[in-house]
């Protein structure tokens, strides 16, 4: 079974006044669980568009995709989110961290989101800034880490 499928997608982007611009047309691709693929192409060629499609962050004007085997198209964006929280994780090119935030509540915030204990969410997020060798930033807010520290977190 696919984990990523995606059939006959197009995306069309129209704002008030302006001429409406294709992104992507009837764009198909399946992803099997365990399989490395790479997305290239040239600016302006529709990878980001396609990866926010896959990703839940936005709905195909045409076309369907599914997400280990359930329909995501049509999903309200409630249900979009639920998805983006349990069954996808993204690398952002920022770091997206909250800036009142401590560098170890940052890395807990997902933890909450899924309602994970108090205590359970300290000691997960204790393990990652052990395997980051980032224990001594634990206590840090982003402005006073470096950008290489930030992407640790």
């Amino acid at each position: 079974m696919a984990l990523i499928e995606v059939k006959n997608v197009t995306k069309v982007f129209k704002e008030d006044g302006s001429l409406p611009i294709q992104a992507l047309s009837d764009v198909s691709i399946q992803v099997d669980e365990g399989e490395f693929t790479a997305l290239t192409g040239p600016s302006g060629s529709g990878k980001t568009t396609l990866l926010n499609l896959i990703g839940c962050l936005d709905r195909p004007t045409e076309g369907r995709i599914q997400l280990d085997g359930e329909e995501v198209s049509g999903f309200p964006q409630n249900k979009l989110a639920e998805v983006r929280l349990r069954k996808i994780g993204f690398i952002f090119q920022d770091y997206n961290l909250i800036p009142a935030f401590t560098a170890i509540e940052n890395i807990e915030y997902v933890l909450w989101l899924q309602g994970v204990s108090v205590s359970e969410r300290r000691n997960r997020a204790l393990a990652v800034c052990e395997q980051f060798g980032i224990q001594k930033l634990i206590d840090r807010r982003p402005y006073k880490m470096s950008r290489g520290q930030q992407q640790r977190v």
